[in-house]
């Protein structure tokens, strides 16, 4: 698993992405938070249970930075 974190560590920047956390857990999941300009990322990589390799999840969002959520 760390040789994929050690990719995304590589990629990221790379590709205009400044990594801005980097955090490892207990369990060996590591957590990434990135950003390009305004746009968010997070990427979470853990173990596989019961067999070798890597799971990843990669959340990222648009920010309209315009628009405005209001209650009424």
């Amino acid at each position: 698993m760390e040789t994929v974190a050690r990719w995304f560590r590589v990629a990221l920047p790379m590709n205009g992405w400044q990594l801005e956390s980097d955090a490892k857990a207990g369990d060996g999941t590591v957590s990434l938070y990135a950003q390009k300009g305004s746009k968010p990322l997070w990427i979470t990589l853990k173990p596989n249970v019961g067999a070798p390799g890597t799971s990843y999840t990669m959340i990222g969002a648009v920010v309209d930075s315009t628009k405005t959520d209001s209650a009424r």
